[in-house]
């Protein structure tokens, strides 16, 4: 019942949005972090200053629940001020200098994320590059490619994720190869690749493409994460098949990938 109650909620706040449509500014703001409906709660209290919740849930077309939800979120975000006169709770917005705050935040996370990639890597090329004994299989060379090219190609997951693609148009050509066979072999699959700048949309309808440039100083080598995780540069390279390093490889990606 909740969840048809959210949904209705949604569907008259995205209908009465048309009517309103999105200001640069409110852009500009969830560029740096915020939802929709935040941006647009601390843009009505900017705007009108310290007035009460129910007006605030009038004014953005959203039932009093969703509203106080949104307001937690902005308050711990350091954006807004709540205070209760005569039973009624009114709230204020904080002074836009807090949003410096959130971008420093974010850059924080981006940093650490950064430095854990880079930390993963590390032990990986330390490990797996060396020569000596390990858990994976090793590649050199261009059959050694060829051969590691062959092994992604037989993945059974229906999600790859790319960190940094070939910038090379060749060998990305042959990157996309194998994807619409790994496509045509099961049937339906989604692919997400980040890249350290600015690319074009994608060629196939598949595959999703971010930019992070944090992740510039990682992208001397192609990561593919599947049910396997591949790294690959130039002619060597190697496979993991040790789960929970795929897991962790996967959860940082994905930790990437969700920055706005």
């Amino acid at each position: 019942m909740d969840n048809l109650l959210a949904i209705s909620e949604n569907m008259r706040y995205y209908q009465n949005m048309q009517n309103y449509p999105i200001t640069p500014i409110e852009l500009e703001l969830r560029k740096i972090g915020l939802s929709e409906k935040e941006a647009r709660i601390y843009l009505v209290l900017l705007e009108l200053g310290n007035i009460p919740i129910q007006e605030i849930a009038k004014k953005v077309n959203l039932s009093r629940p969703t509203v106080y939800r949104i307001l937690d979120d902005l308050q711990d975000k350091g954006l807004i001020t709540k205070e209760k006169k005569k039973q009624v709770r009114y709230v204020a917005a904080n002074s836009p200098d807090e949003l410096l705050g959130i971008l420093r935040a974010s850059k924080r996370k981006i940093e650490e994320q950064e430095r854990e990639f880079l930390r993963i890597i590390s032990i990986l090329q330390t490990k797996y590059y060396s020569g000596g004994e390990n858990e994976i299989r090793n590649y050199s060379g261009e059959e050694g490619k060829k051969l590691l090219l062959e092994d992604f190609s037989n993945t059974q997951s229906g999600e790859i994720l790319v960190m940094c693609p070939p910038d090379d148009p060749a060998n990305y050509k042959e990157l996309e190869t194998i994807y619409k066979n790994i496509r045509k072999r099961l049937g339906k699959i989604e692919i997400k690749e980040i890249y350290p700048k600015e690319t074009t949309e994608a060629s196939l309808g598949f595959i999703k493409r971010k930019t992070a440039p944090a992740i510039s100083k990682i992208c001397a080598e192609t990561l593919i994460i599947s049910d396997k995780a591949i790294s690959l540069k130039k002619n060597k390279g190697f496979v993991i098949e040790h789960k929970a390093t795929i897991s962790l490889i996967r959860g940082l990606f994905n930790a990437i990938w969700s920055q706005k």
